[in-house]
């Protein structure tokens, strides 16, 4: 950030940059990873998620470790259309 005042002269404090805080409730983020899943349609489907436990895959599916887990996962939709001229 640049400010021609003097309010840049200290540092910033910082919270962990790896903290989700909703509403009073603060979990630590730990692991994340990114998932795609196979185009239904012409619609391709991605995850993102991210964990407060080290997550680990079993079987090609994600378990957390001591199948406890608290997070957020994000997913994101893309439509793909052909157009006929």
């Amino acid at each position: 950030m640049l400010s021609c005042s003097s309010d840049d002269d200290v540092a910033p404090i910082v919270e962990k940059q790896n903290s989700l805080k909703v509403g009073d409730m603060k979990t630590e983020l730990i692991s994340g990873f990114f998932q795609t899943d196979e185009p239904q349609k012409d619609v391709y489907a991605y995850g993102i998620i991210f964990s407060d436990s080290e997550v680990n895959y079993v079987s090609g599916q994600p378990v957390p470790e001591n199948n406890i887990s608290n997070g957020i996962a994000l997913e994101f939709f893309l439509i793909t259309h052909k157009c006929q001229l």
